[in-house]
């Protein structure tokens, strides 16, 4: 099965290496790309890249887990450090094991407050059981995205290709 992830918020597609933390800059968590919220993104809702379950998702609003029907697990953390925000800036919309369809509102999101508090706004999202899946990222970063509507990134697992 192939899933063609749709944009989680507006903003501009970044090269993952541009995050400062070496934790999501050197993809240790998994394959990732990263999307910097639009310069005027005050309050904004993170959306969902694809059709889903919730696995998890952190107490504190900063991250959340979607798993899909065929195994692929794919994490959006909003910006670096932003657990030591303790929940402040974020309000969830969802609830652990809650079907999402892509698209759906995940998180309320305060930009302009993480941009304040932490090294970086950027949504980050990641593949995190890439021994199973992968993913085609674009060679070119740098590109606006608008929420909801599909990137030139497709998922699907090792093997289908």
């Amino acid at each position: 099965m192939t899933h063609t992830l749709l944009s989680p918020i507006d903003g501009q597609l970044i090269p993952v290496k541009s995050i400062p933390d070496p934790v999501f800059a050197d993809e240790m968590m998994g394959p990732a790309f990263a999307i910097e919220p639009s310069h005027d993104a005050g309050n904004i809702i993170v959306h969902s890249p694809l059709n889903g379950v919730v696995k998890h998702i952190a107490k504190t609003g900063h991250s959340v887990i979607i798993g899909t029907d065929d195994g692929a697990d794919v994490m959006l953390h909003l910006g670096v450090d932003t657990v030591h925000l303790k929940g402040e800036g974020f309000q969830t919309r969802v609830t652990a094991m809650q079907h999402v369809a892509a698209g759906d509102p995940l998180i309320d999101y305060d930009v302009a407050f993480a941009r304040q508090k932490t090294p970086s706004a950027a949504v980050i999202v990641i593949l995190i059981n890439p021994e199973q899946f992968a993913w085609q990222l674009p060679s070119e970063t740098g590109q606006g995205v608008q929420a909801n509507t599909p990137l030139l990134i497709t998922l699907q697992a090792k093997g289908d290709e």
